[in-house]
């Protein structure tokens, strides 16, 4: 996978989506961040930062098989 079709693919995510991809993967060039982490830093519950974390990579399927 090329860095640019990532970009390309992440477009398509919602802000907090994009957000919390990068923060889990370290797609800004930091480390990775565990879920507790992100929920720590965005101030939002665990479960939520999951369930974002599921849709986002069920987005970006949907859009690298078609």
């Amino acid at each position: 996978m090329k860095k640019k079709d990532l970009d390309i693919w992440i477009r398509n995510l919602s802000n907090e989506e994009k957000k919390i991809m990068q923060l889990r993967f370290g797609l800004n060039g930091e480390e990775p961040l565990t879920l507790k982490e992100i929920s720590l830093k965005l101030g939002i519950k665990v479960s939520e930062v999951n369930l974002l974390e599921i849709k986002s990579i069920q987005k970006l399927r949907q859009i690298c098989l078609s």
